[in-house]
């Protein structure tokens, strides 16, 4: 069995997706992370950050090759 490739695009879909579920949002933070844009999650009542800085490369590894999923991102 083959396991198929999700672009950033659908994996970013499903972070929000993700988010969403378990109350958090994303946001663009203004920084900088290997030159691209870097983003937190935040929880939407606290409006405190629940992740470290990541990218939107990073979603795609993480959906690609990481079995605990989003939950990665969590600190």
């Amino acid at each position: 069995m083959t396991l198929s490739y999700i672009n950033q695009n659908e994996s970013v879909k499903q972070l929000r997706t993700w988010a969403k579920q378990k109350g958090y949002v994303m946001r663009k933070c203004n920084v900088l992370l290997a030159g691209s844009k870097a983003y937190k999650l935040y929880d939407k009542v606290s409006d405190k950050a629940v992740s470290n800085y990541f990218t939107l490369h990073d979603i795609t590894k993480i959906n690609n090759d990481y079995p605990v999923g989003f939950e990665y991102l969590i600190v």
